[in-house]
């Protein structure tokens, strides 16, 4: 089984609101994983809202255009089949033991998992998401990660059985809006509103 990194609710409540992404800085958020976070089996986590899993939630964006994925059914988790996101996330691991290289090491494992970016591209920090009126979204926090890559063009999914991946226009984006899962429709309105 699987272990993964998780905190107590209740450790994070000056972190997240009930619903939508709280900008913070990223060193207040891994002073709390520092000094709460732990690793415990994913099915023993899965559905306990005390606990909080931590998902590194990933955003490509290049100028007015941003990478978007449906699940394909048959891949990936069951719950997001035939969903629009803007994002891509995962569990944390225990590959390093200091917090921010262990973060790090696990956004480029997401990344290279998903997709494949042949070119450069930076990372900003966006904030804290959080959703807690779904049981699925109630057990997870997301940390929001925008990524730019030089080269929109070399860009795309590894595994197209499992995820459909294409850039799209901001104002194509938009009007997928009522098709996207959750986490997403956050994110997209997050986006607008700091525009």
């Amino acid at each position: 089984m699987e272990n993964i990194l998780v905190v107590e609710r209740k450790n994070l409540l000056s972190l997240m609101s009930p619903e939508g992404i709280i900008k913070v800085p990223l060193e207040k958020v891994l002073k709390k994983i520092k000094r709460y976070g732990f690793y415990k089996g994913r099915d023993f986590v899965e559905n306990d809202p005390n606990l909080k899993q931590i998902i590194p939630y990933l955003l490509l964006k290049k100028e007015n255009f941003i990478f978007t994925y449906k699940r394909m059914p048959g891949g990936g988790e069951a719950r997001l089949h035939n969903f629009i996101s803007i994002g891509v996330g995962g569990h944390m691991r225990e590959m390093a033991s200091e917090v921010e290289e262990n973060l790090y090491k696990n956004l480029k494992r997401e990344l290279e998992e998903e997709m494949v970016i042949e070119t450069d591209y930076k990372m900003e920090f966006l904030g804290v998401l959080n959703e807690d009126f779904t049981p699925v979204c109630q057990v997870h926090l997301g940390l929001v990660f925008l990524i730019i890559p030089d080269e929109k063009n070399c860009v795309y999914v590894k595994e197209k059985r499992e995820l459909e991946g294409k850039w799209m226009e901001e104002v194509e984006v938009e009007k997928l809006y009522n098709n996207m899962e959750i986490w997403s429709k956050i994110l997209w309105d997050y986006l607008k509103k700091i525009k």
